[in-house]
C-alpha cells in the first residue's frame, strides 16, 4: 500500500521504445546525428523537434525550417523528436 505523498507511475512500452520514456524511436521525416557540443537536425520541410535526456526531461522544444540546424547541447546521451519520432543521439 502506498504511503501518503508516494506517487506511483504506470509505465507502457513499446517496441520501439525504451525503459524511459514513451517516446517511439524510429524513422522520421529527417536526419538526426551527434557531433562535438551540438546535435544536429537536416529536415526537407518545417518540424517540431523537441529534446529530451535519457531520464525523459525535455530540456528544448521548438519548431524548425527545412535544411541543417545545430542545437548547441553539452555532452551526453539525448532522445530528439522530430514530429513526434525519436531519434537517439550522443553528443561528445
Amino acid at each position: 500500500m502506498p504511503q501518503k505523498g508516494l506517487l506511483i507511475l504506470k509505465y507502457t512500452y513499446g517496441e520501439d521504445g525504451n525503459p524511459y520514456s514513451n517516446i517511439k524511436v524510429g524513422k522520421a521525416s529527417g536526419r538526426v546525428y551527434g557531433t562535438e557540443d551540438a546535435a544536429v537536425v537536416e529536415t526537407e520541410q518545417i518540424v517540431d523537434v523537441a529534446v529530451y535526456t535519457f531520464g525523459g526531461q525535455q530540456i528544448e522544444r521548438r519548431r524548425i525550417g527545412a535544411g541543417t540546424t545545430r542545437i548547441p547541447l553539452p555532452a551526453g546521451f539525448y532522445i530528439i523528436t522530430l514530429g513526434g519520432t525519436g531519434h537517439k543521439v550522443i553528443v561528445k
